[in-house]
């Protein structure tokens, strides 16, 4: 237990520095913020020692833009090139959120992108394969850098009220001649 009491101008405050290893494997040295009570600083520092040990901490400051070159290029090898044109493509809408940190993604940023999105007024369909390039993305980021996925379960695909599903005409053979 490393907890320390520092005197501050709105009084005493409790507070612990402790080193650990991250995902990555290099070491980092976590210094928390003050706490009211000896005990809070203790329960806390236990919370931390747990995730540290359990690998759950991420220091990752990837941004979307970082991901999906990376997505890209992890995606190269299982993917035909003009497959993989079609992502790319899909990703120019991206621009508004290419450089926010994943792992500051949150509810707010994806309404705002869906919003904007919205306003673009592309298909249906065009729009949920967005929505999947984003969860793809966000998976992919979770997997190898361990970054948050929480939003991922928000992410839902768009959906047109009233849209009545075009029905297959059959054609007789008498019926194909007069066409």
């Amino acid at each position: 237990m490393s907890i320390k009491k520092k005197q501050l101008k709105s009084g005493i405050k409790y507070c612990f520095t402790l080193r650990y290893t991250d995902i990555t494997g290099t070491t980092k040295q976590y210094s928390s913020k003050g706490y009211d009570t000896k005990r809070e600083a203790e329960l806390e520092e236990a919370k931390f020692r747990l995730k540290a040990n359990e690998n759950t901490i991420s220091s990752s400051n990837l941004t979307f833009n970082q991901v999906f070159a990376e997505y890209i290029e992890y995606r190269s090898k299982d993917i035909k090139p003009q497959s993989l044109n079609k992502v790319i493509n899909l990703y120019k809408v991206f621009e508004p959120i290419g450089d926010i940190k994943i792992n500051n993604f949150d509810l707010n940023t994806y309404r705002k992108f869906r919003l904007y999105v919205e306003e673009k007024h592309y298909s249906l369909e065009y729009n949920n394969k967005l929505m999947g390039l984003l969860r793809r993305l966000i998976r992919y980021s979770n997997k190898f850098y361990n970054t948050s996925d929480a939003t991922l379960k928000y992410i839902d695909n768009f959906k047109e009220v009233g849209r009545i599903k075009k029905e297959m005409q059959l054609l007789k053979k008498s019926q194909l001649k007069n066409v």
